[in-house]
């Protein structure tokens, strides 16, 4: 498995030629919500697979670059075995092309996954490349490894592991294992057929506080709630949604494994429409929208707009400015104690595992670490120093981008301004001078780091 030297190594751009025809083509353009493979041959860094499988990949990402209309600009899944058995790309079977759709930046997964790396928490290796299609620049994109069967031969070798993505927010609900359908509905590995119950008994631990270090990997979880907290991500578990990360079982015990941060540092934004107008507000249940794609939600949400009253648009505008106003000194003043947007109760899994002192100390150390060494200590210069060497001239000039290259330049800048401001309030909490709570901060605003100069969304975002 040569392919983290030959493929990962971030400062040394990859180039990547898809051939494919033009029927093809079209047909994958207009059937991207069927995630099918079509055939195509690619050639990477002068090597070429021929007979390779590429679809378009993601969730509501891919329904807004669908809702545009006029753009081909999606993420792309290859799978270079899918039509030919064995065929790898230096150990590598699959490979993720991401549009970075929402990060003006074009960093925020990158630095996310180097500051994971930083403090030994497994994550996805990513590098960048330049793609062109049929031999004509497509644009710069982030490759990412999948986690699948190659990343857990690279990190856990022969470990038989049960790897899930996730829809649930980990909380204990008793021993009914239909309660945790949320975990199993996307099984990328199964280990062995009682991986639930095993889950479920680690879940379990943690809600009783017996022998949780018996069934959970303590230093894995206090490492993913540090980067959690140090990258602000709101379009998962610290924000109200219960996605974007995966979860492993192995000989009993579970770990975390990070994933998605496109929208990190304040990219994703809840303006409260469910809290001011009910859970129903588009005229249904939440389950009932499930599988609407993203062209549809706009259709729905124009309608719902259109029948509210000039008072509550007024009250739906003002929230939305306040949220915006609100979002620089939210990310920036993050509290490390209460790390999470939504009710706590919803993440009990993490608020009682920060009642063990020993454990909180753990999560301290690991945020001191990433605030006083990479960030203050120079590694994250270095990281954006190398990432701008690397894109800085092509990112924003494909004809499909989604921000120019002046665009980029600037959301880089306020990226780490916003991160540097993040680590003086982390240390500042750690040391007893900035409140650590949403309660204390609303107490005490005037302790907080000012945020007044911050522009959040030239850095992109929803």
């Amino acid at each position: 498995m040569s392919y983290e030297d030959k493929f990962f190594q971030i400062g040394k751009i990859n180039e990547i030629n898809i051939e494919i025809g033009e029927t093809e083509w079209k047909e994958l353009l207009e059937n991207v919500s069927d995630k099918k493979y079509s055939s195509c041959n690619i050639t990477i860094n002068g090597e070429k697979l021929s007979n390779v499988g590429i679809r378009a990949k993601g969730g509501s990402s891919l329904d807004d670059v669908k809702a545009m209309g006029d753009s081909d600009r999606y993420s792309f899944m290859l799978k270079f075995d899918k039509y030919t058995e064995g065929q790898t790309y230096n150990g590598l079977t699959k490979l993720s092309l991401n549009n970075n759709l929402g990060d003006a930046t074009q960093m925020k997964d990158a630095i996310a996954y180097d500051m994971c790396r930083y403090i030994d928490l497994e994550a996805p290796l990513c590098n960048y490349v330049k793609i062109s299609l049929n031999n004509e620049y497509f644009g710069c994109y982030l490759a990412v490894e999948p986690v699948d069967n190659d990343f857990c031969q690279r990190n856990y070798g022969d470990i038989n592991s049960s790897v899930y993505k996730p829809f649930h927010n980990l909380s204990y609900t008793g021993d009914d294992e239909s309660d945790y359908d949320g975990i199993t509905e996307d099984t990328v590995i199964e280990g062995d057929k009682d991986s639930l119950k095993k889950v479920i008994t680690a879940l379990e631990s943690v809600d009783s506080g017996k022998d949780i270090e018996a069934y959970v990997d303590i230093d894995n979880v206090m490492k993913y709630l540090a980067i959690q907290t140090m990258v602000v991500n709101l379009d998962g578990l610290t924000g109200q949604n219960e996605h974007n990360y995966f979860l492993t079982e192995k000989r009993g015990k579970i770990s975390l494994i990070p994933w998605d941060y496109n929208l990190a540092w304040g990219g994703y934004m809840d303006f409260g429409e469910d809290e001011m107008f009910g859970e129903d507000a588009f005229g249904g249940e939440t389950e009932d929208f499930e599988d609407i794609d993203e062209s549809e939600w706009e259709a729905k949400w124009e309608e719902w707009y259109n029948n509210l009253s000039d008072e509550e648009k007024q009250r739906l505008d003002e929230a939305e400015e306040a949220a915006i106003a609100a979002m620089p000194s939210m990310v920036v003043n993050f509290p490390i104690d209460t790390p999470f947007t939504c009710n706590l109760y919803d993440r009990s899994f993490f608020m009682k595992l920060l009642e063990n002192t020993d454990y909180k100390a753990k999560y301290y150390g690991y945020l001191s670490k990433l605030s006083s060494e990479y960030v203050k200590g120079g590694k994250l210069d270095r990281t954006i120093e190398t990432i701008m060497q690397e894109i800085g001239s092509i990112t924003g000039t494909e004809k499909n981008a989604f921000f120019n290259n002046d665009e980029f330049k600037e959301g880089v800048s306020v990226l780490n301004q916003v991160i540097k401001r993040h680590s003086d309030s982390i240390l500042g909490q750690i040391g007893g001078v900035i409140p650590s709570t949403w309660e204390g901060q609303e107490a005490e605003p005037d302790k907080l780091i000012n945020c007044d100069d911050i522009d959040i969304l030239k850095m992109g975002g929803t």
